[in-house]
């Protein structure tokens, strides 16, 4: 009997230390989770302060860089005008981004004209080029995440230029989606992932991307108004055609009508779009990287082409 009591004795001081440790362990991981929730909100409740934002003109900016003067040149060439250390009249430093002989993809400047097939691959082959870079050669990585057109630029050259590179690192997404949507929307860039999951990749950028190389040798922005159905994206438009190999009519009617225009083999342009829908795919791992895509893009540099 004695024995017998000193077990139970045992056993409810066990037991009782179990539920007391259990109890101990419960109320920690509550606590945890509970100020990692508030964290969080904190964060979020911050990251939806828009940030302050001053527009400069053209005289403040040309004094706060000395008149551009190569003095106060960090980097870049020429071609692009560079970028510039400047002071600001509270003493702030800031870096002044100077572009110049500059064209939107889809406004043709006064005295210019139109893209020839050959000029739109060159863009579409500097622009990867320069994705390819952010990915592959920046340590850490950076995802761009704002491919689109109106932040592409041409030079006299017609070498691509994307701008707002690094913009997505001190601005928060929410803050970029909403001006997006305010200044006309850019949903027919932005890759399914990033969407509905806000899953953000360099295979993101692939996408953007591929939307974008459709629009550069079609002339079609990612969605546009139709008569007959309203607005249409670019895809519901394009694949029908893609499916009955009508590839040519692809192209931007400013290619084909321009006299000084040289129209690439069908097999040329079939092999562009076979790259676009790659990019496009909905599965991110089923996108190529984009030293894949310089790759692709540079062998179709030089193709043979017919009057």
């Amino acid at each position: 009997m004695r024995c017998h009591r000193e077990y139970l004795i045992i056993l409810a001081v066990v037991s009782g230390l179990i539920l007391c440790t259990t109890l101990a362990i419960v109320i920690w991981l509550l606590v945890f989770r509970r100020s990692k929730r508030r964290k969080r909100s904190s964060r979020a409740s911050l990251a939806l302060v828009p940030p302050s934002w001053k527009i400069f003109n053209r005289d403040e900016v040309k004094s706060m860089t000395k008149n551009f003067s190569e003095a106060n040149r960090l980097l870049g060439d020429a071609k692009t005008g560079g970028t510039y250390s400047g002071l600001l009249p509270d003493g702030s430093r800031v870096a002044v981004k100077r572009l110049k002989e500059v064209r939107w993809l889809h406004h043709i400047p006064r005295g210019g004209r139109s893209l020839d097939w050959s000029m739109r691959m060159k863009v579409a082959t500097t622009l990867a080029q320069g994705i390819a870079f952010l990915h592959d050669k920046m340590k850490p990585q950076v995802v761009h995440r704002d491919i689109r057109a109106s932040n592409v630029l041409l030079d006299e050259d017609f070498g691509a230029h994307l701008m707002g590179v690094g913009l997505s690192k001190f601005v928060p997404w929410e803050i970029m989606h909403e001006r997006r949507v305010m200044a006309g929307g850019t949903h027919g860039y932005l890759a399914p992932e990033f969407v509905y999951r806000n899953e953000l990749t360099t295979k993101s950028d692939v996408y953007s991307f591929g939307v974008l190389l459709l629009e550069i040798i079609s002339g079609r922005r990612p969605a546009q108004a139709v008569d007959s159905v309203g607005w249409q994206s670019i895809f519901e438009w394009a694949t029908p055609l893609v499916q009955a190999h009508r590839y040519v009519e692809l192209l931007d009617p400013l290619i084909s009508s321009s006299s000084s225009s040289q129209i690439p083999e069908v097999g040329v342009i079939q092999k562009v779009v076979d790259l676009v829908y790659s990019c496009t795919q909905h599965v991110p791992s089923m996108r190529p990287r984009m030293s894949h895509v310089v790759h692709q893009l540079q062998q179709l540099a030089q193709p043979p082409i017919v009057k």
